[in-house]
């Protein structure tokens, strides 16, 4: 056995020692286009993995910080070691990604929906909280540390194969060139998750860009094809022949197809494995046929029981089409249909038996459901929010909740402010723990005081109604329980989600424990693979330490600047993606400045920076209205980026290109874990606290300024000379 693991280092070092010295033999015209290309496969296969890992696993598509700051992680220790020659090469991600492709292959066909919980502060949809216990906290730790390790050793040789490439040019033009490399990556990212590809077309994507860094020989070759073939193969023969997949821009919808043989055949959607909705048929003929439908029948019709007349219906979160079938059965003049999923309202238009959205009375549209309500003019009678749960509907692009800015105070006033005077808001939720419950009468409270909303409960969930029709509903005819005054004396003083704190899963504003003791453990880990890898953090030189600081706080503004145009534009994948490419773009621009113009001057930078971040948290605070406002807030938000990246580049300019990236993306992972305490403290607290990374930055860099311009000791001077 040991003869055979030393025959094994020694023909995969050869393998490494081999692409590795074609690196290095890389002709210098040749270059350019190789630092683009790495580029591009760095961040278009940090995109790949962390949505491969969220439509894989439901722990996922909710921490998906953990999956992205895992590249972070390894592609930073790659950059560190870059300085080091034949160190690696980039042929060594292929068979972690092969286990990878295996790995999740089990886990999606198998445990794929299991609610791992490994914090107690946060209900995940489809867990009770009186059903958590600290096992919980240990299973899911220990299996989010484990892929976290994984992810991370998997990126080390795409790091090391960019940075090496990088140093054989000038620090600037070999940033421009990474920034461009990533934006399109990005961009590739964009354009598959465009038409709905599937994992198999984004590996595919990954091997493709990878190619041709990998330099031919036959020892490679068949090390490559064997990876391949085994990923491939898996890939293939995984999934259930009873489902059929569709990998929309922001989750996997599965659809359960019924049996021949079962009663009614009712089909049966699952988002990221978790179940989501079924396909009802609830026409009086079909539950004629069927009268277990008569339960789901009355749930879709109370709102319309209550109201007497629907009159113009608006439905936020239409999904495969129940509810806008309701209120057309119940003589709706008009339903405008708003679902952000094209993939949920395609098997709505394809599968749902009473044709709902082919129905001329119905209006569809593709759209985030806050920014629809926020830019539409018109009057409803009845607005309907559907089941619009889903706890695992998450951009791809983005560690955003999109139903967390629907669930706020703020959308539930300007889902009112939509009615007609005699207009109702409807809300149906099937709540998992109590406290949802009481925390959506208070925010209902908040968005229509002039009268207390009324709950009632069925077997088909919670129904909460407020809104100006409110006045003359008669709920006394209705086949349902009246819970209002039981929940209302209950939502006294509990915690709303409001936009600042759209946190709706939290059960109480708390400083969220076990969250930090997830947070520490991987920070552990990341402490222990750099020391493992690279050595020494080294952060504490003042140098490194500046472009460390700069990397947090350019994390956290970041995340900020995102969650700000998701909500002025929409939480659309679409919006988020020019977003994040946005960001990119204000990185090159800023690089492109420094190149031509020169450094700049880093006080007035610093002091530009400080006065960025100021307006943004202004406007974050305040939401003061701005003449053109979808032109000036994105300066507003944007500009804070713009400056940091002066400064980075300006820094840049100086030299030591592999280290300062290393210690940028090193800083990055902080502040990707320090975002967690915007659940305690508001999404507005992420600028104060970008703020004081920034400030330690200027702070670590007059440091540097202090220690390369001091004039030596006399005494020390003159002991060195007589030396």
């Amino acid at each position: 056995m040991l003869a055979l693991s030393s025959r094994w280092r020694a023909w995969t070092g050869a393998l490494h020692e081999d692409n590795a010295d074609k690196l290095e033999a890389l002709p210098d015209r040749l270059v350019p286009g190789a630092i683009v290309l790495s580029s591009a496969l760095g961040l278009y296969f940090e995109m790949v993995m962390i949505r491969w890992h969220a439509t894989s696993a439901h722990v996922f598509a909710i921490f998906k910080n953990v999956s992205m700051l895992s590249c972070f992680l390894g592609l930073a220790i790659g950059f560190a070691l870059a300085r080091q020659k034949r160190a690696m090469s980039l042929i060594g991600f292929l068979p972690l990604l092969a286990v990878q492709i295996v790995l999740f292959g089990l886990i999606a066909t198998t445990i794929g929906g299991q609610k791992l919980n490994p914090v107690a502060e946060q209900l995940i949809m489809g867990l009770k909280s009186d059903g958590w216990s600290w096992l919980h906290p240990i299973v899911g730790n220990a299996f989010l540390a484990g892929i976290f390790v994984l992810n991370a050793v998997m990126f080390i040789p795409v790091g090391y194969t960019t940075g090496r490439l990088m140093t054989r040019r000038p620090a600037l033009a070999a940033y421009g060139l990474n920034l461009l490399g990533s934006l399109a990556g990005i961009v590739l990212f964009f354009l598959l998750s465009w038409i709905w590809s599937p994992p198999t077309v984004w590996i595919a994507g990954v091997l493709l860009l990878a190619c041709p860094l990998l330099w031919a020989s036959p020892r490679s070759t068949g090390f490559v094809l064997t990876c391949l073939t085994l990923g491939f193969l898996t890939l293939g023969a995984m999934g259930r022949s009873d489902r059929r997949a569709y990998y929309s821009p922001y989750q996997v919808i599965s659809l359960r197809l019924p049996r021949e043989t079962a009663e009614s055949a009712i089909p049966i959607v699952q988002v990221n494995h978790s179940f989501y909705q079924d396909i009802l048929d609830c026409r009086p003929e079909s539950i004629a046929r069927f009268p277990d439908l008569s339960l789901s029948a009355d749930y879709y019709n109370l709102p319309y029981r209550v109201k007497g007349e629907a009159g113009a219906v608006l439905v936020v979160g239409a999904g495969t089409g129940n509810d806008v079938a309701a209120a057309l059965r119940n003589g709706a003049e008009s339903v405008t249909a708003v679902e952000i999923d094209p993939a949920i309202q395609y098997l709505g238009y394809a599968l749902h038996p009473e044709r709902p959205y082919q129905n001329p009375r119905t209006k569809a549209v593709l759209s985030d459901a806050r920014t629809y309500l926020r830019q539409t003019d018109a009057r409803f009678d009845t607005i309907v929010y559907g089941l619009l749960d889903s706890h695992t509907n998450l951009g791809s692009m983005t560690n955003v909740r999109l139903d967390s800015f629907v669930y706020t105070v703020e959308a539930f006033r300007e889902a009112v402010g939509r009615l007609t005077d005699k207009g109702l808001l409807v809300v149906s939720y099937l709540a998992m723990d109590g406290s949802q419950a009481n925390k959506l009468y208070a925010m209902l409270s908040q968005a229509y005081p002039d009268k207390p909303p009324r709950v009632v409960k069925s077997l088909k969930g919670w129904t909460f109604m407020t809104g100006p029709g409110l006045q003359a509903a008669d709920l006394s005819a209705l086949q349902v329980t009246d819970v209002s005054a039981e929940i209302g004396a209950k939502a006294v003083g509990v915690d709303v989600a409001t936009d600042d704190w759209p946190f709706f899963y939290m059960q109480e504003r708390v400083y969220p424990v076990t969250y930090a003791g997830m947070i520490l453990l991987l920070l552990g880990l990341s402490v222990a693979m750099v020391r493992r890898h690279v050595g020494a953090l080294g952060l504490t030189t003042p140098r490194n330490a500046t472009f460390f600081f700069l990397g947090a706080g350019f994390m956290l503004v970041e995340t900020k600047v995102i969650t700000e145009l998701g909500l002025t534009f929409g939480n659309t994948w679409a919006v988020i993606g020019i977003a994040i490419s946005g960001v990119l773009v204000m990185a090159y621009l800023a690089n492109l400045w420094v190149t031509r113009r020169g450094p700049m001057n880093l006080a007035t930078a610093f002091a530009s920076l400080g006065i960025a971040l100021l307006a943004g948290f202004a406007l974050s605070r305040t939401g003061f209205a701005l003449p053109a406002a979808k032109l000036f807030t994105p300066i507003i938000l944007v500009a804070p980026l713009f400056f940091a990246g002066l400064i980075f580049s300006s820094l840049l300019s100086r030299g030591g290109l592999g280290d300062a990236l290393a210690a940028n993306l090193f800083g990055s992972i902080l502040g990707g874990f320090l975002e967690y305490n915007s659940m305690y403290w508001g999404l507005s607290s992420l600028y104060p606290l970008g703020m004081a990374l920034y400030a330690l930055a200027m702070g670590a860099h007059l440091l540097d300024r202090y220690r390369t311009q001091a004039p030596p000791v006399p005494e020390i001077e003159t002991l060195r000379r007589a030396a």
